[in-house]
């Protein structure tokens, strides 16, 4: 099936050599080789093929005869921009075709050279345009003897701008293919695999189990992700039980991981966190790094999911000590007076542990409710008043319990006090 291949090269002298090396890697009948049979029945090479078939040039004048040329001239666009070393020099895509496409027949030799080659020149047209400058190299010298094309292009574009966008996009660059693939009479056996590829590609991306060809390869070698780590500490971060906003994950993560959590970079999608971290290069240099929610983990760290766990984890936190009776539903807003609230809250708490679990009687419990409502009204009464307000209530409370705690004493004293006297008469026998 016609396939389409793309990698980056730093030494362009290095990617042209290779590509228009004239001893061929195998010898095929259509690559020009001929072959006798020896006594002993061996075929034998009589002449070997030729690896180039075909050369021409977009937006760079060069042939077969004179491709050698190519690497000076790419090489001068990038020394008049200053961009020679240090950047990405050249692009390679492989584009290749089965024998099914293209015949790998001797007989039909000169008609498949042809027609290969115009459909890797038409492709690189439609890629690059006028902007960039590629070598379209025909070969068919490969083990299978399919036929294929080598398109090298110039990792700086002759606007002096690097390569970006669909120029370097696989997905983009199958798509042109095998529209050109079509339009020259070929329909890929593969036809919308570049579609097919997308789209599972977005599912995996939305699902965050997405992995690039290098995460795989240094996955598979056991290199630790600096990547991993990240999205490891997120989760911690998240799931612990201190956390109780979105507010205390933003801060934890980034007092404690070094992880600061941005907005989302488009007004478009406001879903679309990003988290920016340190990471250490190839070249042991510490950088700082920004990655998209969706890159990290999908759907999982963007804005509402993260929201909705948190409240989540909340809500099962509060469940749980409501199931043991000793808490109170104290629901505190940002808007109120957080340190009132929280003061009330755990006064209530300790009032409720001491009474084991006892219900209240009126008075506290319509006492309470008023408490409650304080913190209610905080948004429309001075911060001030609100403290005086609360430590009045607190005393009262507190005068309260004093004086159940009284009445309770003397109870148990009187009782203690008619179980002795009933024991003392319990002592005499009346003869």
């Amino acid at each position: 099936m016609a396939t389409t291949q793309i990698s980056t090269s730093r030494n362009i002298n290095k990617t042209l050599d290779y590509v228009l090396s004239k001893k061929a890697h195998h010898n095929h009948l259509q690559t020009g080789a001929k072959f006798r049979i020896d006594e002993q029945g061996i075929q034998q090479v009589v002449k070997n093929g030729e690896r180039v078939q075909a050369v021409s040039g977009v937006n760079i004048p060069v042939n077969k005869k004179n491709a050698f040329m190519a690497k000076m001239m790419m090489r001068d666009v990038q020394k008049y921009y200053k961009k020679e070393i240090g950047y990405v020099q050249a692009y390679s895509i492989t584009q290749s075709f089965s024998d099914k496409e293209i015949s790998t027949d001797p007989k039909d030799r000169q008609q498949s050279k042809e027609l290969c080659h115009a459909i890797g020149v038409e492709f690189a047209r439609r890629m690059y345009g006028k902007n960039a400058q590629v070598v379209v190299v025909t070969q068919c010298d490969g083990k299978s003897g399919l036929w294929h094309n080598h398109i090298i292009s110039n990792g700086v574009c002759l606007d002096g701008k690097s390569q970006r966008g669909n120029m370097k996009k696989w997905n983009n660059i199958a798509k042109v293919s095998d529209e050109v693939c079509r339009e020259f009479g070929i329909k890929p056996l593969g036809d919308g695999n570049w579609e097919r590829n997308l789209s599972m590609k977005r599912e995996l991306k939305a699902q965050g189990k997405y992995q690039s060809p290098i995460e795989k390869r240094m996955r598979k070698q056991g290199v630790n992700m600096r990547k991993d780590e990240v999205i490891s500490k997120i989760r911690t971060v998240r799931d612990d039980e201190s956390i109780q906003s979105f507010e205390d994950f933003k801060q934890i993560l980034q007092e404690q991981h070094n992880i600061e959590v941005l907005d989302a970079r488009s007004k478009k999608n406001p879903e679309e966190l990003r988290y920016s971290y340190d990471y250490t290069n190839k070249k042991g240099l510490t950088n700082t790094k920004v990655s998209r929610a969706s890159t990290l983990a999908g759907e999982e760290f963007q804005l509402t999911p993260i929201k909705e766990k948190i409240a989540e984890k909340v809500a099962k936190q509060q469940a749980e000590k409501e199931d043991k009776g000793l808490y109170y539903d104290w629901e505190i807003d940002d808007n109120k007076d957080t340190e009132i609230s929280n003061r009330i809250a755990d006064l209530y708490n300790d009032v409720m542990n001491n009474q084991e679990e006892e219900e209240l009687n009126d008075e506290n419990e319509e006492l309470l409710k008023q408490l409650e409502m304080e913190v209610q009204e905080n948004e429309s009464r001075g911060h001030q008043e609100n403290i005086n307000n609360h430590e009045k209530n607190t005393r009262q409370y507190e005068h309260n319990q004093h004086h159940e705690r009284i009445q309770r004493t003397n109870t148990t004293t009187t009782a203690r006090s008619n179980e002795r006297s009933k024991d003392k008469d319990d002592g005499f026998e009346l003869e």
